[in-house]
């Protein structure tokens, strides 16, 4: 079946991760091809010389938990927590890097951040598993990535519902 250009973009990232997918963009489709087949050689787990669903199921929530880890790692570095040698990090912390930029006291010089502020900071507090008020990398994870964390799931499902309520009546119309 033929892909338009933004289901394969997509397609190319979720089985090579975003790092590999750009690379690989820019090989000739000789090496592109031999690559594929290098990375097709570890998909094929039992070895059959083909690829089946499971495998390929596998392989793609392999690449998936890499980008997380590795934007988890990023996002923590940019938040002082690596650059401080710290096992936590406070949401005072995370707050002034983020939004350290709003002027409270000017709230007409432009676009108002208090929801993202408030929908951050409600996210945080779902994150920090022990309500310590500091979370460590792994519950830093979840605030980053709440869809792959369990215990973040209603989270999710608010973050969503709020998303598509355009009107904000607290409820979700035909329309929306």
């Amino acid at each position: 079946k033929p892909h338009d250009e933004g289901d394969y973009e997509y397609d190319h990232e979720a089985f090579l991760g975003d790092d590999q997918a750009e690379y690989f963009d820019n090989l000739t489709p000789e090496e592109s091809q031999r690559r594929l087949g290098l990375i097709c050689d570890k998909i094929d787990l039992d070895g059959d010389g083909g690829i089946n669903q499971e495998e390929l199921r596998r392989w793609i929530m392999r690449v998936q938990q890499q980008e997380i880890m590795e934007d988890t790692e990023a996002q923590w570095r940019d938040k002082l927590g690596e650059a401080h040698h710290l096992e936590t990090i406070t949401w005072e912390m995370y707050k002034d890097h983020v939004f350290g930029f709003i002027d409270d006291n000017d709230p007409e010089g432009g676009y108002n951040f208090r929801g993202m502020i408030d929908r951050d900071e409600r996210r945080w507090r779902k994150a920090d598993s022990d309500s310590d008020g500091r979370l460590t990398k792994v519950e830093f994870q979840s605030f980053l990535h709440p869809e792959n964390s369990p215990n973040m799931v209603d989270i999710v499902v608010l973050e969503t519902l709020e998303d598509m309520d355009k009107d904000n009546d607290g409820a979700i119309n035909e329309q929306e």
